[in-house]
């Protein structure tokens, strides 16, 4: 069984307060990726360390994200966004759960194959019960709580009434392993329908060193791959670096959507730098969803950026819309996150090729093809320690574990054998029997 690697000692501020449900995290690790994802519409960092959180290939320490997230934007009266990372912040806009189950529901929880999947179908109807990869991972976010909406400079906070469920998947096929796909379904729970809707996935994609990094944007390009044959894309970005010291070589991370509401592809893709200055706020940022220059007056509508050879710390914004959304109404979008270990400038074709594999596998329909690549290391276990308990724990071995809370704060420690859980809160903990061994997640129940 592949075990969650959830590297947590010290909880730092910049995750959130608990506002709707358990704020959870896990590492998807299944294949050369190793994808960190939070419940909260955030993925790709280490918020406890407040350091990357994208390796690939696995194990290397090679980085290649240093935070994602899901981004939407409505009108509704006014122009509003919702951010599930802010790349100048680190926050998220949005908070764990759904609308049942109210502050810290120990179900809202990521659910990850097999850790403690799946998740509960009479508590969440539309949680999937079935897996279709080697890995696949399912949570449920929101923008409910209004409280964790940063810059209003004045303007009136608003919830926009949008549900979020998330199911990830990830394969150890030869041809899948360096995909990572994300597939979002979003409804709207307000009363009213929103209009002007725009979703996207921002990502801050440090490669080694941050200030390096350059982008590269295919749009509406026929490239081809041989005598007569061709690919068509227009829907992929992606970063790279200089040399990264110590590293063999440095690739590319990208992202491609390859489902949209209203198959109306991507419309916005846009890149900016640290440098440059990151859209803060509702109305730049939803300038920035709907592909305009915010940061001209008055902004400029400018959709697509193709290119840019200049090193910087580097973050891009794909996007999709507008389109309206009725109450009650759910759409889908579907990205995938890719690595390929070359540069687009020196061999674009293999990247374009990559991309044409992800895209097509996923159309192909799933389950993905299931299997261990070629010379693959055994797997790890979990020491027989449970992913969710209640009443007692039985902790096997001779060493004694330190148990944390989500805060990384020392709340108790459990002795080998039998040990009472009726004197911890329901919730999620982290058990720590060495500063070398990774902490063990656990979700007490009542």
């Amino acid at each position: 069984m592949t075990r969650i690697r959830t590297v947590i000692c010290v909880m730092l501020a910049l995750l959130p307060a608990a506002g709707w449900g358990i704020y959870d995290f896990v590492t998807l690790d299944t294949n050369r990726w190793s994808l960190a994802l939070t419940n909260y519409g955030m993925f790709g960092h280490d918020v406890v360390r407040n350091i990357p959180g994208g390796e690939w290939p696995r194990g290397s320490g090679n980085m290649y994200i240093f935070g994602a997230g899901l981004w939407m934007g409505a009108v509704c009266g006014d122009t509003y966004a919702d951010v599930g990372y802010n790349p100048n912040s680190g926050r998220s806009e949005l908070g764990p759960g759904d609308s049942v189950g109210g502050v810290a529901d120990s179900a809202v929880v990521v659910y990850v194959f097999p850790h403690n999947w799946p998740a509960p179908l009479g508590r969440f109807p539309r949680a999937p019960q079935q897996r279709r990869s080697d890995q696949d991972a399912w949570c449920c976010f929101n923008d409910f709580d209004t409280t964790l909406q940063e810059h209003p400079g004045g303007r009136p906070r608003r919830s926009l009434g949008l549900q979020t469920w998330l199911t990830t998947f990830a394969s150890t096929g030869w041809l899948a392993r360096d995909f990572v796909y994300l597939l979002y379904e979003i409804q709207n729970q307000s009363p009213d329908t929103l209009r002007g809707i725009y979703l996207g996935i921002a990502m801050d994609p440090d490669i080694g060193g941050a200030n390096n990094d350059y982008f590269r944007g295919y749009y509406h390009r026929w490239v081809p791959r041989g005598p007569g044959d061709s690919v068509f894309l227009d829907n992929l970005a992606c970063t790279y670096s200089d040399t990264e010291l110590g590293w063999d070589t440095t690739g590319t991370v990208a992202v491609m959507l390859i489902r949209t509401p209203g198959n109306h592809g991507v419309t916005t893709m846009k890149h900016f730098s640290l440098q440059s200055g990151d859209p803060a706020g509702d109305v730049k940022q939803y300038l920035a969803l709907a592909g305009y220059d915010w940061w001209v007056s008055p902004p400029v509508y400018h959709p697509i950026d193709s290119i840019d050879r200049t090193p910087n710390d580097q973050r891009f914004l794909l996007s999709t819309g507008p389109f309206d959304l009725a109450p009650g109404q759910v759409e889908s979008l579907v990205a995938v996150v890719i690595a390929v270990n070359t540069r687009p400038d020196r061999d674009s074709l293999r990247i374009l090729g990559a991309a044409w594999v992800a895209e097509s596998l996923y159309l192909a329909g799933f389950p993905l093809e299931v299997g261990e690549p070629p010379n693959s290391p055994p797997r790890e276990t979990d020491n027989l320690l449970p992913a969710i308990a209640h009443g007692t724990l039985l902790l096997p071995g001779a060493l004694p574990a330190t148990v944390l809370d989500i805060a990384g704060r020392r709340v108790g420690e459990f002795q080998p054998g039998s040990n009472d859980l009726f004197r911890f809160a329901p919730g999620v903990y982290f058990l720590c029997r060495t500063d070398r061994e990774a902490p063990h997640k656990l979700v007490i129940t009542r």
